[in-house]
């Protein structure tokens, strides 16, 4: 009852408002929209599209339609519509197979009114929970001579329900080892009943490593899917201290009359330390 009575006062003002001839305002049928990636073999692009109806009293013209991401083509027909009439936005976009991807597709208008109307797709992948989504980490520069050196790895789950079994942390640089998890933050995901829960790791050195630089991998195991790891780069060294591999600079020159100066100011670099400023 409630709802038939606001779709008639609705009506009538729209009707009212074009017998006055005033501006043209579009409104979209259904202003969100959500596409789910089919559970089937293969990529599928998704195929979707609005309507917004213009409920003033003169035509509006489409000028340009902007969209929140390059894997959209979106068009409209008619780019002139009536009073009264509906026009069709249509789009294809290239979905995710795991998670979300909102896209905002937004009509630039000659309507005073309306001159800007956003529409929003949600996009969402076809893998079902629980799985690995991401891992993530300050991996690069770590001090293998630091015997406080530690990292965090941050890995995000999809999860129904309890937590379950936590993701396995693998990797080829022997001389690492890593401590937890503990569960750091748990939210509602995209899906009713889902939870997002973010695993976090302590990684430390705890022998020396057998060469210097070094460069390796960790991998994450989801214990759902083992098929599918998440792997992540490491890489670090150490600083010298050894008089082997400090020395000053002042003897380094580039020709006559030119050089670098003493002046107690240290760049380092590969495990080298230079000492000078350029003359």
């Amino acid at each position: 009852m409630i709802v038939s009575s606001l779709l008639f006062w609705a009506s009538l003002h729209s009707y009212f408002e074009r017998a006055r001839g005033g501006p043209g305002r579009l409104v979209p049928v259904e202003p969100e929209l959500t596409w789910r990636q089919p559970d089937t073999p293969g990529p599928a692009m998704a195929d979707a599209h609005f309507e917004v109806v213009n409920q003033g009293g003169r035509s509006v013209r489409v000028l340009s339609i902007a969209s929140g991401c390059a894997c959209t083509t979106p068009s409209i027909d008619p780019s002139v519509i009536a009073p009264g009439a509906t026009g069709k936005i249509t789009f294809q976009a290239t979905p995710v197979p795991v998670g979300e991807r909102i896209v905002v597709i937004t009509l630039n208008t000659d309507s005073p009114s309306t001159p800007a109307v956003p529409l929003t797709l949600r996009l969402i992948g076809s893998r079902r929970p629980p799985f690995v989504l991401s891992a993530k980490g300050d991996l690069a520069g770590l001090r293998a001579d630091d015997p406080d050196e530690s990292r965090e790895v941050r890995v995000l789950t999809v999860e129904e329900g309890p937590a379950g079994p936590s993701p396995r942390l693998e990797s080829d640089l022997s001389f690492l080892a890593f401590d937890g998890p503990r569960i750091a933050s748990e939210g509602p995901y995209t899906e009713p009943g889902t939870i997002c829960r973010t695993y976090v790791y302590r990684l430390r050195i705890v022998s020396a490593p057998a060469e210097v630089p070094f460069l390796g991998t960790i991998k994450v195991v989801d214990p759902w899917d083992q098929s599918r790891p998440i792997s992540l780069n490491v890489k670090g060294g150490r600083e010298a201290t050894d008089s082997s591999h400090a020395f000053d600079v002042d003897h380094l020159r580039k020709g006559p009359g030119r050089g670098l100066r003493s002046s107690g100011h240290v760049l380092r670099t590969s495990g080298w330390t230079f000492r000078g400023t350029a003359g």
